[in-house]
């Protein structure tokens, strides 16, 4: 018996406006993020040797109304490939599902609108964004990674988020999209808004994304541009693939001659799931803290 994802489920936590909730982190092994106590925001996106040390972005507005600001309670559930979280706000659930894509230096959410009422609506969607970005040249020898101030410039219904130092070339590349990729409609004029008007059907859903990519060197936001626009027009695809991966990884840690690492894990034959759980989480642990980043001078690491 080999785990799966759904074996690492997390307990449905609610987190309601001023709970001490550490959140959730993320991992595609070479990206790393933080989900925030919102719906939508997500924080310290970390992409070595770029990084924005524990910035929070894409907090959700509905209707020209930061989400947050309603007080409404926000549902958590964590899994190795995406974490999950839902609210109501009057007759619309909100659930996003974040994920950083396979091999993307990104992190990314699919969002969901239902309608809980019989007449179709209108729903002005937003996200407040902002952006830290920074691709140090010196080694980080503090706790949290390095972050600077960036100016954030609007491109259509996308944020471009920049060093105010010229010599940084990060990029920060932010946007919402809907179920085809498509930027959306009717951009705000503010370059911490992201915001478009979409239409929910009454007792139907609409489906769309958001989607964050950090890139840095000469070319970074010609690179940074061709990732969102790969990974927005199939984020549906791309959430299936994480979870193929993920499966695919933890499956190789208990096989013998696979292609993922110099040795295997025993698998353990026990009829006790207590037991058979604190193994699987142990080698879970192993397999979530591993780095696969070309940046790096040493390789592979854990």
């Amino acid at each position: 018996m080999l785990p799966t994802c759904t074996d690492f489920v997390s307990a449905l936590v609610t987190d309601h406006f001023d709970d001490l909730l550490s959140t959730a982190g993320l991992t595609n092994h070479l990206a790393v993020a933080q989900v925030e106590h919102d719906v939508l925001a997500i924080r310290s996106l970390t992409v070595p040797p770029v990084a924005s040390s524990g910035t929070a972005t894409a907090r959700l507005f509905l209707d020209g109304r930061l989400a947050q600001s309603t007080g409404n309670p926000v549902d958590h559930q964590w899994l190795p490939d995406r974490h999950l979280r839902t609210t109501r706000i009057g007759d619309l659930e909100i659930h996003t599902e974040t994920f950083c894509p396979v091999g993307a230096p990104a992190v990314a959410a699919r969002i969901t609108l239902r309608n809980l009422a019989s007449q179709s609506r209108r729903v002005r969607l937003g996200a407040w964004v902002d952006s830290t970005a920074t691709a140090s040249r010196v080694p980080w020898l503090a706790a949290a990674p390095p972050a600077t101030t960036n100016t954030l410039q609007a491109d259509g219904s996308r944020r471009i988020g920049r060093s105010d130092d010229t010599a940084d070339d990060a990029v920060c590349l932010q946007g919402l999209v809907d179920e085809t990729g498509a930027d959306l409609p009717e951009p705000s004029d503010d370059p911490h808004l992201i915001e478009g008007t979409v239409e929910v059907p009454g007792g139907g859903s609409w489906q769309g994304g958001y989607l964050l990519v950090l890139c840095h060197g000469p070319e970074a936001l010609s690179s940074a541009t061709d990732w969102f626009t790969g990974l927005a027009a199939d984020l549906t695809g791309h959430l299936a693939a994480a979870r193929r991966y993920w499966d695919e990884a933890l499956a190789a840690m208990f096989t013998p001659d696979n292609d993922q690492f110099g040795g295997h894990l025993p698998v353990l034959e026990t009829g006790n799931e207590a037991l058979r759980q604190l193994y699987w989480w142990g080698a879970l642990g192993v397999l979530y803290f591993r780095r696969d980043n070309p940046a790096s001078v040493l390789g592979r690491s854990y």
